[in-house]
């Protein structure tokens, strides 16, 4: 027997696509937040990291399950020091 199949993960929508940071002071926190939306009928894992290990940015959660349909916000924290 033969089987060939073609899938798709979930599918997961990021609300905004930009953030601005406008004017910021060092060693104060500034907070934004991304909206996370699981746009599948199955659960979708996520891990949310910053490119560079030492980064100004930090996310948190860094591990996120949603359920189908689920929606949720990513804390992205910035600190200039």
């Amino acid at each position: 027997i033969t089987l060939l199949a073609q899938s798709i993960g979930p599918r997961v929508a990021v609300d905004p696509h930009v953030l601005d940071w406008g004017n910021t002071r060092c060693l104060e926190p500034v907070k934004r937040y991304v909206k996370i939306t699981n746009n599948s009928v199955i659960d979708a894992k996520i891990r949310a990291f910053m490119k560079q290990k030492h980064s100004l940015w930090n996310v948190h959660p860094k591990n996120i399950e949603l359920s189908p349909h689920e929606t949720m916000n990513l804390e992205i924290t910035l600190k200039i020091d």
